[in-house]
């Protein structure tokens, strides 16, 4: 998972948010976990787009855009190479690997 702040570059998000699901089940799995949370903090999407079996879904909260893709297509369509990485603001590790915000500088 990584996050970046587009605020500067974006005039649709000010974070978009990049994460990979392992199967259609998992993506929609992450999708529906996700818009649950967000529900629950009362926070409502402001649309969707994409379908597990389209292996990319992305939500829209109007300051984030979620993109949940399975491995392959997030290999394929390279989003994190549209940012630059002084925007990275998170970005999660390998599982044996401590997670922490990223210090890009900024």
């Amino acid at each position: 998972m990584i996050l970046f702040d587009v605020r500067e570059k974006s005039i649709l998000a000010d974070f978009f948010l990049v994460c990979s699901g392992t199967s259609q089940p998992h993506i929609s799995a992450l999708s529906t976990h996700i818009r649950k949370t967000m529900m629950a903090h009362g926070i409502s999407p402001k649309g969707q787009d994409g379908q597990a079996e389209s292996k990319w879904i992305v939500l829209d909260y109007g300051d984030i855009l979620i993109h949940i893709l399975d491995p392959e297509t997030r290999k394929f369509y390279c989003l994190e190479e549209l940012w630059d990485d002084r925007k990275i603001v998170y970005q999660q590790k390998a599982d044996d690997e401590k997670q922490e915000p990223v210090d890009n500088g900024n």
